[in-house]
């Protein structure tokens, strides 16, 4: 689960969002789809992103994003990424980086 942070949250402020993932024999993690939850106080036009952290981009790379312009209310997505990286680090998402980013930390399969 991703955790609630900043306006990336649920209405019940529970999570920022969840997806699906697991650990292939090779060691990489596959990602499936990204769901993010994203909080609007206001009509606002913001870029969603899912961001990968991995060996090959310490720096963060885009795998997804969307342009919305919303009304005041809470709203969720599902991006789907479906791919395996080496070495991931990090899966997150933001909405602008002044909303909020929410991540979920991977670490190396025990072995």
């Amino acid at each position: 689960m991703l955790p609630a942070n900043g306006f990336i949250t649920n209405p019940s402020r529970a999570q920022g969002g969840h997806l699906w993932w697991h650990h292939s024999a090779d060691g990489s993690v596959c990602i499936g789809t990204v769901i993010m939850w994203v909080q609007y106080n206001t009509i606002a036009a913001k870029t969603w992103r899912v961001i990968v952290y991995s060996a090959r981009h310490p720096g963060g790379l885009t795998v997804a994003s969307r342009a919305f312009t919303l009304k005041r209310g809470w709203y969720w997505r599902g991006f789907g990424v479906h791919q395996a990286y080496r070495g991931l680090s990090a899966v997150c998402v933001t909405a602008t980086e002044s909303f909020g980013m929410s991540c979920v930390r991977f670490s190396a399969p025990a072995g």
